[in-house]
C-alpha cells in the first residue's frame, strides 16, 4: 500500500500541486495530519479539503490545532454529500483501509481551537483497540508523542533568555533569536499522554506534524532512518507542506507471520527548506 502524507499546509497555495503529485505517484490513500488552513474561516476549510477530495483517492483528513470544530464539521457535512472518498478524522478512532488499521488523533495538547489531546482523549481511544493488532497499526496524529535522545519528530528549535531562562517558541522563535539576550536551544516538546499511549499499546509506527522544524524520520530507538529504506519501526514527521514538503510512504505487510515494514520518500516542491539550516546553524 502506498500513502501520500502531508501536514501543516497552512493555506499555502500549494494544495493543487501536492494533490497532483499524489495522483502521479498513484497513492492508495491520502492523509492530512492537520493545520490544513491558516485563516480558520469556513470557506477556506471546505475549499482546501475539496482539492484533495476531488482526486477521488480515499482521503483521511485529521484536524490540527488551527481547525475550529464547528467550521470543520460544516465543511465535512457539505463535502461528504459530494465525495464518498472523504473520511472525517475529527474524532479519535480507528480507520481500516484495505486491511490496514490507522489510529487517528486530532488536535494538540495546547489547542486554542477545540480539538484537545489529553488523558481523557487517550482513555476513550484505548477502548477502541480491542480487536486490532497495534504492533501493525499506524498512529496518525497532528501533535507528536514525546521522545528522547538527540533525534526525534518532536524536537523544536526555541529561543531561551540567557538570564531569565524564559523560552520563546513557535512563531516567536525567529524574532527572539535576533535579540542577543536569547540563545538557541533544542527541546523535545511532544505530548506525554500520547507517549504513554504509544508505549502501552506497543505502537511502532507514528506519523505526526505540528512542529515544523521537527521534520524527521527515526525508528523507535531514536536512530535516523534514511529515505527508501524499509524499517520495522518509524516515527515520521514529513515536514510542513506550506514549504512544499510532503512524503510518500510504502507499507510492506507480509501478514501475521512477519513484521510489517515501512519506507518513506520525502518530496521538496520548493527545493531546499530553511528548517534544515535553522537546526544546524
Amino acid at each position: 500500500m502506498k500513502l501520500g502524507i502531508f501536514t501543516d499546509n497552512h493555506s499555502s497555495g500549494l494544495e493543487e500541486t501536492i494533490a497532483k503529485r499524489f495522483c502521479e505517484n498513484k497513492v492508495d490513500l491520502i492523509v492530512s495530519l492537520g493545520d490544513l488552513i491558516e485563516s480558520r474561516d469556513s470557506d477556506s476549510t471546505k475549499d482546501r479539503l475539496e482539492i484533495f477530495a476531488k482526486t477521488k483517492i480515499p482521503f483521511l483528513a485529521i484536524p490540527g490545532n488551527y481547525e475550529w470544530p464547528w467550521k470543520w464539521n460544516e465543511a465535512i457535512k457539505k463535502l461528504t454529500e459530494m465525495y464518498d472518498n472523504l473520511v472525517d478524522g475529527s474524532k479519535p478512532g480507528v480507520y481500516t483501509f484495505k486491511g490496514q488499521d490507522f489510529i487517528h488523533i486530532p488536535g494538540s495538547e495546547r489547542n486554542h481551537c477545540g480539538y484537545e489531546v489529553n488523558k481523557e482523549t487517550m482513555k476513550s481511544l484505548s477502548s477502541k483497540l480491542d480487536n486490532i493488532d497495534t504492533t501493525k497499526s499506524i498512529l496518525l496524529c497532528h501533535e507528536p508523542h514525546y521522545q528522547y535522545g538527540e533525534n526525534g519528530t518532536d524536537i523544536a528549535v526555541q529561543a531561551k533568555h540567557r538570564v531569565y531562562n524564559t523560552v520563546k517558541f513557535g512563531r516567536e522563535t525567529k524574532a527572539a533569536l535576533k535579540d542577543k539576550d536569547y540563545v538557541k536551544v533544542f527541546n523535545h516538546i511532544g505530548n506525554k499522554d500520547i507517549r504513554e499511549f504509544v508505549d502501552r499499546n506497543n505502537l511502532v509506527f507514528v506519523f505526526s506534524g505540528h512542529i515544523h522544524e521537527g521534520f524527521s524520520a527515526v525508528n523507535k530507538n531514536g536512530e535516523l532512518i534514511d529515505e527508501e529504506k524499509y524499517s520495522p519501526s518509524l516515527y515520521l514527521n514529513p515536514g510542513p507542506a506550506k514549504n512544499g514538503i510532503f512524503a510518500i510512504v510504502d507499507i510492506d505487510n507480509k501478514g501475521n507471520e512477519e513484521k510489517m515494514q515501512i519506507k518513506y520518500k520525502r518530496e521538496l516542491l520548493l527545493g531546499k527548506t530553511f528548517y534544515g539550516d535553522l537546526k544546524k546553524n
